[in-house]
This record gives C-alpha cells, sequence and structure tokens, in this order.
C-alpha cells in the first residue's frame, strides 16, 4: 500500500521564539517522526528530529509556558 507523503504543521509562538514542527513519514507510518524547527528573534534557526512521543511531549511543554500554538 503506498502512502501519500504528506506533512502535519503545527507552530509554537512566544516572545519572539517560534517552534515548528512538521510531520515526517519515511515510507511507512510506523517509521513517522517530527522534524522541529527553532527560530529565536528571527535568527539562529535550529532543526532537530523527534519521536512523535517526544514531539508532543513538548508541544505540551510550550502550552505549560504560555506559547500560542496554530495549525
Amino acid at each position: 500500500m503506498m502512502m501519500s507523503n504528506h506533512s502535519y504543521l503545527r507552530i509554537f509562538e512566544n516572545e519572539g521564539h517560534s517552534v515548528v514542527f512538521e510531520q515526517k513519514y519515511d515510507g511507512d507510518v510506523r517509521n513517522t517522526y517530527f522534524r522541529v524547527e527553532e527560530t529565536k528573534d528571527g535568527k539562529d534557526k535550529q532543526t532537530s528530529l523527534m519521536t512523535m512521543e517526544g514531539g508532543y511531549l513538548y508541544m505540551d511543554k510550550l502550552i505549560e509556558q504560555g506559547y500560542v500554538g496554530y495549525n
């Protein structure tokens, strides 16, 4: 079965810090992960990969810290 290679995006922002979560599929739904891009004050961009569980835990932590999330 062939799956589409679409992405789910979620963006969090707070005081010049933005975190973008992009869900990625590596050919199989079992190999799903987040590509996470963090930017502080429009510069100093960092990119990392996270497991789905780790990504959702990080999103929860950002919400607890007052970040506003967008889809």
